[in-house]
This record gives structure tokens, sequence and C-alpha cells, in this order.
């Protein structure tokens, strides 16, 4: 069976931040509660255009920049940088200038988590490499076409990660005709930039997970919980997956508890999952995709786990869905067996909210730079 993450993805990029619940995802493991978005975007276009090489005893540039953060209004980057361009050897179709960079940090006041991203400070890190500053009167990306671009090039170096070493130029275009984030002007053969930009941060915390430090693994038991002993319950829930139930029962240690959450009616059926917690209200098990649901949803399967009690006290499963629903409404039926013995089981949280949602202060992007082309006499 497929395991897919537990908690909503956060996609985050060079300007754009996606927030939801994921398509289900067959290589990721449920994670922690807790995630902070800080990161920014702009156009990065995988291009690799060839035309004319630069001249080698071409313009060379030299200049200067300020590279500022702040974090919910606090400093976290203060830093300026010395920028000295030679020609750039690679290529370089339809730019009017292209420099090979080479950057230097003259002051760091920032904070000990100030992070100098490689597209906007032209210092190589991680992956980017051999960067490269170069501007064009128009440019063709794969997110489409810029005129008067003003585009930080760079190569890919993933030799670490088995994948080789690919020399592009791909580009970052910091500034073009029409862009909210960018500036570039030119006056002779003076040049200065800008880029601004300002995220939103967001924390979710999920109500009734806690993963108590330790890596949440699937226990599915390929089967539904169908033996005399059982005890059951039903409930219904919103189909996109932003509310959870909560059911308790009481076990002794020592106890295999078989639970399952299977569907009861075609016109409501849903790819639910679920997930365990113990007396301590640590989350220790989770299952998704484990047997034939009775009534099966338009995709995906019932969950089901077998998980042997550790400690003695009420435990909780808890109940989401994970969309695929036939209807708008999601209806299912909880099952514990405990071989026999009562579990009490009782409807604890009836369509509380799966996440609390704290919105934090801005993180805020405050690059400035300008520099001189000297052209060879």
């Amino acid at each position: 069976m497929t395991l897919r993450s537990l908690f909503p993805l956060v996609v985050i990029g060079l300007g754009v931040t996606l927030l939801g619940c994921p398509v289900k995802d067959d290589t990721a493991n449920p994670e922690g509660d807790t995630d902070t978005d800080t990161d920014t975007d702009a156009d990065t276009d995988a291009d690799t255009d060839a035309d004319t090489d630069a001249d080698t005893d071409g313009p060379t540039f030299a200049g200067s920049m300020t590279y500022n953060t702040t974090d919910d209004g606090a400093t976290v980057c203060d830093a300026a940088i010395d920028l000295v361009g030679t020609p750039y050897t690679g290529t370089c179709s339809g730019c009017d200038f292209a420099f090979a960079m080479d950057a230097t940090v003259t002051t760091d006041d920032g904070t000990d988590d100030c992070y100098l991203h490689p597209l906007l400070s032209y210092i190589d890190y991680s992956y980017y490499v051999n960067m490269m500053m170069a501007h064009m009167d128009s440019y063709t990306g794969y997110y489409g076409s810029y005129s008067d671009a003003f585009v930080t090039g760079f190569s890919y170096d993933l030799s670490y990660y088995g994948a080789g070493y690919y020399p592009g130029p791909y580009f970052f275009v910091l500034s073009y005709d029409g862009g909210s984030n960018g500036t570039f002007t030119r006056t002779d053969d003076d040049i200065e930039w800008t880029w601004s930009y300002t995220s939103a941060q967001t924390e979710y915390y999920a109500n009734y997970y806690d993963g108590c430090g330790s890596y949440l693994e699937a226990y599915d038991l390929s089967s539904n919980v169908d033996a005399g002993t059982m005890a059951t319950g039903q409930s219904d829930m919103d189909c996109d997956g932003a509310i959870v139930d909560v059911w308790t029962f009481d076990a002794t240690a020592g106890t295999d508890a078989y639970v399952a959450i299977d569907t009861i009616d075609s016109a409501t059926a849903f790819d639910p999952l679920m997930w365990l917690n113990d007396p301590d209200a640590c989350s220790v098990a989770y299952s998704d995709d484990s047997f034939d649901c009775s009534y099966p949803p338009p995709a995906y399967y019932c969950p089901s786990t077998l998980y042997t009690v550790t400690t003695d006290g009420t435990h909780q499963v808890a109940v989401a869905s994970y969309g695929s629903c036939a209807g708008s409404t999601a209806e299912y039926e909880v099952r514990v067996d405990l071989g026999g013995d009562d579990p009490n089981l009782v409807l604890l949280a009836d369509n509380i909210d799966r996440y609390d949602i704290v919105e934090l202060g801005d993180f805020i992007y405050d690059i400035q730079g300008s520099g001189t082309i000297t052209y060879p006499e």
C-alpha cells in the first residue's frame, strides 16, 4: 500500500507560496506540526540559450550592494557586498552585457540566521555555482517572455547528489518591464538595481497530533477489523481535511488493539486516514491505505492498524479526510477490537479544526545594488 504525507504540504518557492492539502505522496512520511515560510521567489527559467560567446577582453564591472532582511521587524541580514565582474566566457543569447561575478562580503551585522541567497547576492552556495550578472532587451524563458530583463545567471552543480554538473546558464529574473519586485536602471555606463519582497509567514499546529520527538511509522493491518468482539462508532466530517474527529478507547499494556476506519454508504464514501495517540497524547501509529473500503471512494482505500499497547490508559483515534469524496459529506465507522475487552469507545472531539493557524510577522527582503561598467580602450 502507498504511504502519504499526514499533514499539508507547504510548497516554498522564490515568490509563490502554496498552502493546502496535498496530492497523495507515495514516498513522504507524516511530518511534524510546525511549518514556517520565510523564502521568496521570482522567475527562474531553466533555459540554456547559446549564441555568441562573450569576448574575453570585453568590459568589466565594479560595484557593491546591500543585502537586508527583517523578520517581524527584527533584523536578520545586514550585509554589504563588494562586486567584481569579469567578461563572461560562456554563452548568453541576446545579452548586451554579461559578467562572471566575484562577490565579497565586507560588512556582516546580521544574525546567525542570515542566509545570503546566491541568486540575490551572487555568492556561490550549495548547487548554485558560477554566478553571473546579465541584461538583455528581451528574454524568453520557461515562464514567459520578459523585456528589459536584468538577470542572475548560474550553473547547477548536482555532483554531490550524483546527478552531475549542468553549466547552463540558467536565469533568475530579478527585474523586467512590468515586474513588481525588482527595478533596473542604466545611465550611460552606470547601473542600479533593487529587489524588494515581503513574504507573509504562517505556522500550522496540528491538533491532536504530537510526534513527541519520534518518527511516526505507518502500521497497516491490510484488512478490515471484523472480529465479533469489536466496538463501533459512527460520525461524519468535511471532505477537504480541514477538521478532525477524535475517539477514545481504554486499554491495558500488552493488549493488541485492532483499529480500522470504514465507509458506510456509497453516497458518502471518502478516503479516510487515521492515527493513534497513547495516554501521553503522543502519536504512535498511523494508517492510510490498508484495505478495500466497504463502500469504495472514487480513489484509494481505508486505513487499519494493529498496535500493541505499551501503557495502560486512554488512547485516542484521530480520523480525518484525504479527499476523494463521493459527495459533500464524508461518513465513516470506527472499529476497535481489544480481543474481547470492552474498549469503552467514546467520541471525544467532533469536527474540531485540524490545525491552529498562527499568522506571524512578515519576512522582508530589501536588496540594493549599483556599479559601473568599464569598456576596454
